[in-house]
C-alpha cells in the first residue's frame, strides 16, 4: 500500500515532482504483483482494499483513482488470470459518471487490458452493456457524491459506446459473443417503459458501429416486442366486456405525444422527472368518460402499461427504419424476412409486431413482390406445415387488402395464383369427399378461398375497371376465372367459410350483377359437415363482438330467428355435453387477420397514410342499407379494439 505521506505529497498543490510519485506507485504496484506470483498476496490485497475504499469514499477520490488507472495501464501485461479479483474491483468502478479526465484514463485502461488479454473481453463488454440500461450508473446512493454534475445519462451512454467501439476493433475473432450480454441486459417486459425504450435506443445505436450484430439484435428486439404483443392479447381475452371497454377508452383515446429528449437530458437526474424519457400525457382526473388509470384493476393497469411499451418500442423502430438509406433498407428487409419466417409468422395472436414488415414494404415495390412471393410459396408448398400454410394465406389476403401502396399488377397476379390453386384443389380432391365433410382436413383450401374473397372485397373497384370506362358489370375479373366452379363444388366453401365474409361477398356480387349466392348459405344445410361449429359459435362469446348482419331477408325474419335461438341453445347444451371431445378434435385452428386497423396512438402516424381502410360499396340499390351492412360486417371481422382481439377468421362466427 502506498504510504499516506507519499500520497499527501503527490496531491499537495505545491508539489512539483509528480513523476517521482508516479514512479513510486508503479514500483510499489509491480512489487505487489511479483510477491503475489510467489504466493504472497498481502500487498496485492492492500491495493484491492485501497481501490475499493476510494470507490466507496465520501470524499473526492477522483485524482487518486486517476493515478491508479495510469499505473495499471503501464503494467497491464501483468493482469493474468491470477489477478481476476483485482480486475473485478477495477471493473466495478462507476467511471462513466465521473469527470472527463478520469473517463479518458479509465477507458484507456480497458482498451489496454482487452488488447493484452482477450479473455477479459466478455466481462468488460458485459459491464459496459449493463451501463446502457436506464440510469444504471446513477442508481448507487453515492453516485451524487462522486459524479460530475455535467454528466447526463446520454453523456454516460455515449462514453460507453465510444469504449465499446474501440475495444471491438481490437478483437479479431469478431463481436458475435456480445449478443449474449445484450440479451441478458434487456429489461424484463414488466419493467417500466423508460427502461425498455432507453435500452432499445442504445442497442440500435450499437448497430451503427457493429453492423455484424444487426441481424441478431433485430431478432432479439422483435422477440421481446412480440412477447409483449401476445401478452396483451392473452390478457384481453381473459377480461370481461366492461373491463375491455374501459381499457380501450383509456389506452386508445390517449392523444399522441412525442419523446422530448432535450427535456430528458436537462432533468435526467431529477427524481421528479422520471417520466420525461417518454412523456405520456397525463389523464385528466376530471375525464368526462371516467376512465381513470387509478380506477382500473391491477390486471387492467398491467395491460395498459404493456400497450404503452409496445407503442413506444414500435415507434422507435419505425423511426429507425425511416432514417435508413436505400442500401441499409435492403439489408433490413432481408433481415426482417428471416425474422418474419422464424418468429412472426408462427406466432399466434400477434397483433402489431408484423406492421414492421408492412411499413418497410412501403418503401419499394420490390419488397412487396418478394414478401408476397415468400407467402405464396408457403401456401402452395405441400410440405409446409398446414398451420403455416393457413397463416400465410391470412397474411397474403390481409396484406393485399390493406397495403395502399401495392400496385394493381401484383394484386392481379396473386389473385390469379390463389384462384388457380383453389380450382386445381377442387379438381384433384372433390371426388374423394364422402357423405360427411370434415373441414379440418381441407383447411388450406378454405383459407385460400377466404383470401380470394377478402382481396376481392377490398380491391374490386380496380379489378373491375374497364379501361377507364367505369365498372364492368356482369362477370368476375379474368384473374378469378373458375371461382364459380369453386363455389359450386362439393366443398361448399360459402357454407364452411366465415359467415360475415361470405355475406359481404354475396352482397357485392349481387350488386355487381355477377352471381346470386344467397341461396347457398341461406338453406342452412350444415348437416353434411362433420361437427360444424356454427351452433357452438351461436352461444354468447366471452368477448362481445359486433353483430354480423345477414341478408335483407334475414333482417325481415328477425323474430323467427329469435324464437329459433332458444331451441338451438338447448340443442347446443346437449351437443356440447356429448360431443365436446369430438368437436375439439376436428376444430379448425384459429386464424387472425394480421393487418387489421392500427390503434397504437404514438406510432400510428407511420401507418395511417399507407393503410387502406374499408370503403363501402355503392350502387343503384338502397345504398344506405348496403353501406351500413357491409361496414358492420367488415368491422366485425377486425381484431382491432372495435372488435374482439382474437377473432377466428376461419370458423368462429355468430350464427
Amino acid at each position: 500500500m502506498i504510504e499516506n505521506s507519499v500520497k499527501t505529497q503527490f496531491f499537495d498543490k505545491t508539489s512539483t515532482d509528480r513523476n517521482l510519485i508516479k514512479n513510486t506507485f508503479l514500483t510499489t504496484t509491480q512489487d505487489a504483483f511479483n510477491e503475489a506470483i510467489k504466493g504472497n498476496k498481502t500487498k496485492l490485497f492492500s491495493i484491492i482494499d485501497e481501490i475499493s475504499s476510494l470507490e466507496n469514499s465520501d470524499e473526492d477520490s477522483n485524482e487518486q483513482l486517476i493515478l491508479w488507472m495510469e499505473t495499471f495501464s503501464k503494467i497491464v501485461s501483468n493482469f493474468t488470470k491470477e489477478f481476476q479479483d483485482l480486475v473485478g474491483i477495477i471493473l466495478d468502478i462507476n467511471w462513466v459518471i465521473r469527470s472527463s479526465e478520469f473517463a479518458i484514463v479509465y477507458s484507456q485502461f480497458l482498451e489496454n487490458l482487452v488488447s493484452a488479454h482477450a479473455f477479459y473481453m466478455f466481462p468488460v463488454a458485459e459491464r459496459l452493456i449493463n451501463l446502457l440500461c436506464w440510469k444504471k450508473p446513477f442508481e448507487n446512493p453515492r453516485a451524487t457524491l462522486v459524479s460530475d454534475p455535467s454528466v447526463t445519462p446520454k453523456i454516460a451512454c455515449d462514453r460507453v459506446h465510444a469504449v465499446l467501439k474501440r475495444i471491438i476493433s481490437l478483437i479479431p475473432s469478431g463481436p458475435s459473443f456480445l449478443i449474449t450480454p445484450i440479451a441478458e441486459a434487456f429489461p424484463d417486459k414488466f419493467q417500466d417503459i423508460k427502461y425498455q425504450l432507453w435500452y432499445l435506443r442504445n442497442i440500435l445505436k450499437m448497430i451503427e458501429y457493429i453492423p455484424v450484430l444487426k441481424e441478431p439484435i433485430m431478432s432479439l428486439i422483435v422477440e421481446k416486442i412480440i412477447k409483449i404483443d401476445v401478452e396483451i392479447q392473452v390478457e384481453i381475452e381473459d377480461m370481461d366486456d366492461q373491463d375491455i371497454t374501459d381499457l380501450q377508452n383509456l389506452v386508445f383515446k390517449m392523444e399522441k405525444n412525442d419523446i422530448d429528449e432535450s427535456s430528458v437530458e436537462e432533468n435526467s437526474l431529477n427524481e421528479k422527472t422520471q417520466q420525461d424519457l417518454i412523456n405520456f400525457d397525463e389523464i385528466n382526473d376530471n375525464d368526462e368518460n371516467g376512465f381513470l388509470f387509478e380506477e382500473l384493476t391491477e390486471e387492467d393497469s398491467n395491460v395498459k402499461g404493456m400497450v404503452e411499451k409496445l407503442d413506444g418500442m414500435l415507434n422507435i423502430l419505425f423511426d429507425y427504419i425511416s432514417k435508413l438509406n436505400a442500401e441499409e433498407r435492403d439489408d433490413m428487409f432481408e433481415i426482417l424476412m428471416e425474422i418474419f419466417q422464424k418468429t412472426i409468422l408462427p406466432t399466434h395472436n400477434s397483433r402489431y409486431t408484423q406492421f414492421l414488415v408492412f411499413y418497410l414494404c412501403s418503401y419499394s415495390p420490390v419488397y412487396v413482390n418478394n414478401f408476397i412471393c415468400l407467402l405464396a410459396q408457403k401456401v402452395l408448398t405441400p410440405s409446409v406445415p398446414s398451420v403455416i400454410q393457413v397463416a400465410s394465406a391470412a397474411y397474403i389476403s390481409s396484406f393485399v387488402a390493406r397495403a395502399k401502396y401495392m400496385e394493381i399488377a401484383p394484386v392481379k397476379t396473386i389473385l390469379q395464383l390463389l384462384t388457380r390453386f383453389a380450382l386445381n384443389y377442387v379438381e384433384q380432391n372433390e371426388h374423394r369427399l364422402g357423405s360427411v365433410l370434415n373441414p379440418k382436413q381441407y383447411m388450406i383450401f378454405y383459407s385460400v378461398v377466404e383470401a380470394i374473397i377478402l382481396i376481392f372485397l377490398y380491391r374490386w373497384r380496380t379489378l373491375m375497371e374497364n379501361d377507364g370506362n367505369g365498372i364492368s358489370y356482369g362477370q368476375l375479373p379474368p384473374e378469378m376465372k373458375g371461382l364459380d366452379r369453386i363455389i359450386q363444388s362439393r366443398f361448399n366453401p360459402l357454407v364452411v367459410c366465415n359467415r360475415g365474409l361470405v355475406e359481404e361477398f354475396a352482397k357485392l356480387t349481387h350488386n355487381l350483377e355477377i352471381m346470386y349466392c344467397y341461396s347457398i348459405f341461406e338453406n342452412n344445410n350444415y348437416s353434411f359437415i362433420k361437427n360444424k361449429r356454427h351452433k357452438k359459435a351461436s352461444k354468447k362469446p366471452k368477448i362481445k363482438m359486433h353483430d354480423l348482419k345477414g341478408s335483407d331477408e334475414e333482417d325481415d325474419d328477425e323474430n323467427n330467428d329469435d324464437s329459433d335461438d332458444s331451441e338451438e341453445e338447448d340443442d347446443d347444451e346437449y351437443d356440447d355435453d356429448n360431443d365436446s371431445e369430438e368437436e375439439e378434435e376436428n376444430e379448425l385452428p384459429e386464424t387472425l387477420l394480421p393487418f387489421e386497423p392500427y390503434q397504437l396512438k404514438n406510432s400510428c402516424h407511420f401507418i395511417e397514410n399507407i393503410y387502406q381502410n374499408w370503403t363501402p360499396i355503392t350502387g343503384d340499390e338502397d345504398d344506405s342499407d348496403i353501406e351500413s351492412d357491409v361496414t358492420d360486417n367488415i368491422l366485425a371481422m377486425s381484431i382491432s379494439p372495435m372488435a374482439p382481439p382474437a377473432f377466428n377468421w376461419i370458423n368462429n362466427y355468430p350464427a
